[in-house]
């Protein structure tokens, strides 16, 4: 009777123990996800600078270039 009893604790101990990591593992994802999406869109902002700079610059080079080739000519 006894090792029943103890067969059982330790069978709903493992089950408790399951869903408390459980929960835990959920919790620290979603705190993870909110902690990181700032970050990640403040990337692709930064992402979308860099490409505007460098359209811009490639505008404006090609604008040089063209200025410089009718003043040369």
């Amino acid at each position: 009777m006894q090792e029943k009893l103890t067969t059982q604790f330790k069978n709903l101990a493992n089950e408790i123990l399951e869903e408390k990591t459980r929960r835990f593992t959920d919790q620290n994802q979603s705190n993870l996800s909110d902690l990181l999406k700032p970050f990640g869109e403040k990337i692709v902002e930064f992402q979308k600078s860099v490409e505007d700079t460098h359209k811009d610059t490639i505008a404006r080079n090609s604008a040089l270039k063209e200025q410089l080739e009718c003043f040369n000519a």
